[in-house]
């Protein structure tokens, strides 16, 4: 009953934004910024990717710490994301390649129910307040998570910066 809320709880964050930053505001704060984040909830695993420039690695990290603690619900937006993926899936599912794919996918995974794809009135299922609730008990407790920092990274500079946002994560 809640895998249709949670393939889209990342999706309601983003539309929703974080901390005090609608998901417009946030972009417009980030401008000039090499910097990205995403979430993600899958299957069996659920976890950040991002990346950016070394100059703008304390933005990233501030982003991680937003994205665990202070996930924000905007209905407006949500609805609007909302009614953009019903068009999409309505298209899609006038196409005879993906309805072959479809087929196919879903013969493969001997018809399971998390191989069947999404509908456009699937989407009106969707409980919002109930993805932003699965989305912060994946995210409670970040002690079952791995950070990976790769690249052009200054240990000098990243310790500090994972002291501050990292360690104090929940």
């Amino acid at each position: 009953s809640d895998y249709l809320d949670a393939t889209v709880a990342t999706a309601a964050v983003d539309a929703g934004g974080i901390g005090t930053f609608s998901a417009i505001s946030l972009q417009k704060a980030l401008a000039g910024k090499q910097v990205s984040l995403g979430e993600f909830i899958g299957a069996i695993q659920q976890g950040l990717s991002g990346g950016g420039s070394p100059k703008d690695l304390e933005t990233l990290m501030q982003l991680v710490y937003l994205s665990f603690t202070e996930p924000r619900v905007d209905s407006a937006a949500f609805d609007a994301y909302r009614n953009k993926i019903e068009v999409l899936l309505a298209n899609r599912a006038a196409s005879p390649a993906a309805a072959f794919e479809d087929t196919l996918d879903l013969t493969l995974a001997q018809h399971h129910f998390r191989a069947k794809p999404p509908t456009a009135q699937d989407m009106e299922y969707v409980r919002l307040r109930h993805a932003i609730s699965l989305y912060k008990q994946r995210f409670a407790d970040a002690s079952n998570f791995t950070f990976v920092f790769v690249g052009t990274v200054d240990t000098a500079k990243l310790k500090p910066l994972v002291e501050q946002y990292i360690a104090s994560l929940p």
